[in-house]
């Protein structure tokens, strides 16, 4: 007997449904791009949940009759191509006609569509593929699409769906690049009844990217021009000091089709090359626009990646563009007249909240660094011989940019009481320090070292020396070099130590320590962080692990993220960028095992907040971080791995020197 059969019809349907919907937001990405297809200048999206319990698409395209509409459920039915030739000239965003039927296979679905010229519509019920019910109705032209209960005759599927933030998120997201990808059409999304954006349409380019991305991102942008050998360049580039430090904030569009591309995605890393810092990435939304002839949109399922007739052109196309602009990038994008078409459609970025947004970005531009209870980056290292109570109290209201000296006289702020606490902090610190300190022979400076008690000196293998076992026997702090290195004198012994991965790691040890009862400190004003929403989503979901951190943290609309504490280790810290860093080390530490996610937003507090290599640092903060590696023991690495202090013997400088005989 033979063991080859052909599958059952509605088996060879789940198999095939599985291909198109992934997830609820591989629903709207179908329904929208066939609303688009029809026609439509129009669309809103509504859903609540993760979507899965409901979603509804309605457009003002042509319609369908009611042949059509009960047809178009059908695998393979589709009204876009008709011969092999078509397919190499696509110029739909759907063409497979497969949509429509996956969906209805595993959901139940009720289409409502009215054709252009018709008296009345129809309304058709589908469960699980099938027809159950369909009756005229009275509707406006254009198509409704309402899915219920998604996966409920797959309940392998449905427990594979990931928490509803994260599936709403990916919706938001979904939405948001259709959105982009089509300037022409106006988007509505709405979420569990609330509007989170609506796009201008009438192919306004500069309302639509700022309806969707928000002013803050808008506004870093440079505006893209450019027609290369035929291929046009349209769009926006940030400014180089808009870098991200990921590609999450890179849009393409081909021809109207949202896509990846490691090409265009190159092109513009390459044109950002010596104008952005390392391990940053460019942010931009790019339009290329082609002949459908020049590139196949048929190599994926999900029709996200392309193939170009020449890769090249497309690069050098995007490359003179993105550099093109960033010489020009003195001139600021415009919204020319989208800001008051927007100003008077129905969302959430009306006048009141434009007004609103743009002040509160001046705002934060001039108090993003100022927060209550600020401390000087001197406590940051306090592991000194305790400070007299006037000391304490002018170390607390220390401007966070006075520098710190020891002698001569001290730079202060213009209010006298600062002066006058400062001035006589610093001559009680002199008489503190006259009995321990020995000036250096040779412009150096010697810190006040305690030697540790017999009962704490730290018990270390004896294979592997550390900082605290080598600095015992009262160093001599020499002093630094290329403001990055600290030069320790120890006997005969030289030690540099990297000051940046040495407060890195006792700063990342301190919050371990203290993770049970974080302390923060309230920012005197909230800073706004915009994220993509599955960003979002995602940092909501870990609230409490942001909160055991020291960070209060809360969602600010559909695209941003508001923060009102943080922990007081962050001393004049970029909160935004720190914010989105961590944000990204979230994401990455769910998927990798190695790392908790806790410890990755520890990893980044802690290099935030340390003292940064090539900047010049006082003697007393040397001084205290040498102190603080001596009471800690047993640092060696960084939290990254590197080694936090390189030993050099006096016998190796002298052969160098070939002062050895």
């Amino acid at each position: 007997m033979g063991v080859i059969h052909v599958l059952d019809k509605k088996v060879a349907d789940l198999i095939a449904a599985g291909e198109v919907v992934e997830r609820p937001a591989s629903i709207v990405k179908e329904l929208v791009e066939n609303a688009v297809d029809a026609g439509a200048d129009s669309v809103t999206v509504e859903f609540s949940g993760s979507g899965a319990p409901y979603i509804r698409v309605s457009d003002n395209g042509r319609g369908m009759s009611p042949q059509d509409a009960e047809m178009a459920v059908l695998r393979h039915a589709t009204s876009k191509i008709r011969t092999g030739e078509d397919l190499t000239a696509i110029s739909t965003l759907g063409f497979r006609g497969e949509a429509l039927a996956a969906i209805s296979a595993v959901s139940k679905m009720n289409i409502i569509t009215c054709e252009k010229g018709s008296g009345e519509g129809i309304s058709v019920c589908f469960e699980a593929g099938d027809a159950v019910s369909r009756e005229a109705v009275g509707c406006p032209q254009g198509t409704t699409v309402i899915v219920r209960d998604v996966f409920f005759n797959t309940p392998a599927r449905m427990k594979f769906l990931k928490k509803d933030t994260t599936e709403a998120g990916a919706i938001v997201d979904t939405a948001q690049n259709l959105a982009l990808s089509r300037p022409d059409v106006s988007i509505k999304l709405i979420r569990d009844g609330s509007i989170v954006f609506n796009t201008p349409g009438g192919g306004d380019m500069a309302g639509t990217v700022y309806s969707v991305l928000g002013a803050d991102v808008f506004n870093g942008f440079l505006e893209l021009k450019y027609n290369y050998n035929g291929i046009d360049v349209t769009g926006y580039t940030c400014r180089p000091e808009n870098a991200r430090f990921n590609r999450s904030g890179q849009y393409f569009f081909l021809n109207g089709r949202c896509i990846r591309s490691r090409t265009i995605c190159a092109a513009m890393e390459e044109a950002y090359r010596d104008s952005i810092m390392t391990r940053r990435f460019p942010a931009g939304v790019v339009y290329i626009s082609v002949s459908p002839q020049t590139c196949d949109v048929n190599v994926h399922p999900a029709k996200t990646e392309v193939k170009f007739f020449s890769d090249k052109s497309i690069f050098d196309a995007v490359y003179f563009a993105v550099k093109t602009a960033l010489s020009n990038n003195d001139k600021k994008p415009s919204l020319a007249g989208a800001v008051k078409k927007q100003m008077v459609i129905d969302t959430p970025q009306g006048l009141a909240a434009i007004t609103a947004a743009a002040a509160h970005d001046r705002e934060m531009r001039r108090t993003d660094s100022l927060y209550v209870g600020k401390k000087p980056s001197i406590d940051v290292y306090a592991a000194r011989p305790p400070y007299s109570e006037s000391e304490r109290r002018a170390t607390a209201l220390r401007s966070p940019s006075m520098p710190y000296d020891t002698g001569g006289e001290t730079k202060a702020p213009a209010a006298t009481e600062y002066i006058e606490e400062n001035e006589a902090a610093e001559s009680e610190k002199k008489l503190e320090l006259t009995e321990t300190t020995v000036p250096a022979s040779v412009g150096g400076y010697e810190a006040p070292v305690p030697k540790p008690k017999a009962e704490e000196a730290p018990q270390v293998g004896a294979d592997e020396p550390v900082i605290a076992e080598v600095l015992e026997k009262k160093p001599r702090i020499v002093g630094e070099v290329f403001d990055t290195f600290i030069i320790v004198q120890n006997g005969d012994e030289m030690y540099l130590i990297d000051k940046h991965a040495a407060h890195e790691r006792i700063i990342y040890e301190r919050l371990l320590a203290n993770k049970a009862e974080a302390q923060g400190q309230l920012l005197l004003e909230p800073v706004v962080v915009p994220l993509r929403a599955q960003e979002l989503s995602c940092a909501m979901e870990n609230a409490d692990i942001f909160e055991r951190a020291g960070f209060e943290i809360d969602e600010f609309g559909s695209n941003s993220l508001i923060v009102r504490q943080v922990p007081v280790e962050l001393d004049g810290s970029d909160i935004k960028q720190l914010v989105m860093e961590m944000v990204d080390a979230v994401k990455r530490g769910s998927s990798d095992p190695r790392t908790s996610v806790e410890e990755r937003i520890y990893h980044t507090v802690a290099c935030k907040a340390a003292i940064k290599a090539g900047k010049t640092s006082q003697p007393m903060q040397l001084e205290a971080l040498v102190d603080e590696l001596l009471r800690l023991g047993s640092i060696r690495y960084c939290p990254h791995g590197r080694p936090v202090a390189a030993i050099l013997t006096r016998s190796d400088i002298e052969k160098q020197l070939g002062r050895q005989g």
